[in-house]
């Protein structure tokens, strides 16, 4: 796949995900996919379907995701991308994102997210898996 597809996928991905539609992002990831995030590390694709699971009992909907800017390179994607939800402890959750999504053979194998976590810890406080 070139750098088209691969934004394209990238896009498609993340706008299943805005829209709550979590079977279908995931079905977007390879089976042995890996997601890394600040404080929480490495996940694997079952891990993160459960992260996925858990936001849908924090929030209320989806958080939506726009993207800003997005360059590719090779089997590389990265995305600049903001946040908007509100919580069920009553904020709302509006965050900075850049994602490097790495996709090979239509299917994204790797994602690194970036983001502001001391806004997230602030904002999400009691709602935070305690461990």
């Amino acid at each position: 796949m070139g750098i088209s597809e691969n934004k394209q996928t990238a896009t498609e991905f993340f706008g299943h995900f805005s829209a709550g539609r979590r079977e279908q992002a995931l079905a977007m990831l390879a089976e042995d996919a890996t997601w890394w995030a600040p404080g929480v590390g490495v996940m694997n694709k079952t891990q993160f379907a459960g992260v996925m699971a858990y936001i849908q009992k924090i929030a209320n909907g989806p958080i939506a995701l726009t993207l800003k800017r997005m360059t590719a390179e090779d089997d590389r994607v990265a995305v600049e991308a903001e946040s908007d939800a509100d919580l069920v402890n009553g904020k709302h959750y509006h965050n900075t994102y850049h994602f490097l999504v790495v996709i090979r053979d239509g299917k994204i194998r790797e994602v690194k997210e970036y983001n502001d976590t001391r806004y997230a810890t602030e904002t999400f406080g009691d709602l935070l898996p305690q461990g």
